[in-house]
């Protein structure tokens, strides 16, 4: 008896086992260092890219009261019409971009909207060049689906290197994905390259996958949509979120804006992976994208707290710098001076310092020797006493 339970917990086992391409591929860290977080009392997190804001309570309120039968239901794959209406006078306003409203899909959040993308675009083996730091969930995704990853590094102050995404170029090369402003690194690519890059694309007849998840959140003006460009062809394909500049992340809301050639390997995908949007997030969507004056008063606290941010990590020269970078809502900060081994000084300052932030290596080999320290979450105080940590956890080793 007790052979044959053996014998059926190994065929299970075998049955069950996960495939080689999933065993491959890093489990994101952001899941552990928030586990271990939350066990333990009184941390200052750095970590998850989350803004401090959520809807106010009189708009959550008239959304339930208003919220109909149907609100419970698929709404179309691509989206809401009124919803996809508003995205675009919403692009239009606050990125110059032109993008019809049935040139964009509703998705649930950027990372779908990446997904489908991908899965539209690439058979197993193409390639998929990203500028690193990357976004470890879109390395993570292009690898899920057989596809392969090259790798582009950046300058020194984190911009694009076009000679070096041009050698990465291949006969399987089907798209470049920039992330602008970066998550990690803050960074605003700018207008020059993204001439140029569009230039490059074209020459190659390559996609560019836009992220301009955080194009609010650009704090000296200088970010332009891909689309925006004149000179940017029909290979752009953006996609964004509303999740940051609402504070919504829970809801998932993301959307893609395409070339209409790709509508109908789009919606495959969509309806696949999710058949639409949630319904009632669309509509919660809907509601904020009513009331811009509010989140750009909340976008202005956070640009006030990265110039105070500033001020109190320069205190941490020599032992760790940084770039000043102008977008999104985090720092790079280089902590190879005290500690080259990026994930092990993380654990190190959640465990005695009680700081949560994130190992820049798991962003590519660029990020090595770096921590992704994210200020959209905390409040003046709180950030204030999280540097100070950091410092007298400098000073003691």
């Amino acid at each position: 008896m007790a052979e044959s339970n053996t014998y059926e917990k190994y065929t299970t086992f075998l049955l069950m086992k996960p495939s080689r391409r999933i065993s491959k591929i890093s489990p994101p860290p952001i899941v552990k260092l928030n586990r271990a977080a939350s066990e333990l009392q009184d941390v200052i997190s750095f970590g998850q890219g989350v803004p401090f804001f959520t809807p106010q309570s009189s708009l959550f309120n008239n959304f339930v009261e208003n919220f109909k039968r149907q609100d419970h239901i698929y709404s179309a794959d691509e989206g809401i019409e009124e919803l996809r209406f508003s995205l675009s006078s919403f692009l239009h306003d606050e990125f110059h971009v032109q993008y019809a409203p049935s040139d964009l899909i509703l998705t649930s959040g950027a990372n779908q909207a990446f997904m489908n993308v991908i899965f539209s675009l690439l058979d197993p083996g193409d390639e998929i060049i990203l500028p690193s730091p990357y976004y470890f969930n879109q390395k993570m995704a292009i690898e899920m689906i057989g596809g392969k990853v090259k790798v582009s590094q950046t300058s020194n102050n984190w911009q694009l290197d076009l000679q070096n995404i041009e050698n990465q170029i291949t006969s399987r090369t089907k798209a470049i994905v920039i992330v602008s402003p970066n998550n990690p690194t803050g960074a605003i690519y700018t207008h020059d390259s993204l001439i140029q890059l569009g230039e490059l694309a074209e020459r190659n007849n390559l996609a560019i996958i836009s992220d301009e998840t955080y194009g609010l959140f650009a704090f000296d003006d200088s970010f332009r949509s891909l689309k925006s460009i004149g000179s940017i062809k029909d290979n752009v394909i953006t996609i964004g979120s509303l999740s940051k500049v609402f504070g919504i992340s829970g809801w998932r809301v993301g959307y893609i804006g395409y070339p209409e050639h790709m509508l109908d390997s789009l919606l495959k995908a969509q309806d696949t992976i999710a058949i639409c949007c949630p319904t009632a997030s669309q509509k919660m969507a809907l509601e904020l994208l009513k009331d811009r004056k509010k989140f750009k008063e909340n976008i202005a606290k956070i640009g006030n707290i990265r110039k105070k941010m500033i001020l109190e990590l320069k205190q941490l020269d020599p032992e760790m710098t940084f770039e000043a970078t102008p977008g999104a809502y985090y720092f790079f900060v280089n902590t190879m001076a005290i500690e080259k081994d990026d994930n092990k000084l993380a654990w190190d300052l959640l465990e005695k310092a009680k700081v949560l932030s994130i190992p820049g290596s798991v962003f590519g080999k660029r990020g090595e020797g770096y921590l992704r320290l994210s200020y959209g979450g905390t409040d003046e105080e709180k950030m204030k006493e999280g540097v100070n940590r950091i410092k007298k956890y400098i000073e003691k080793r």
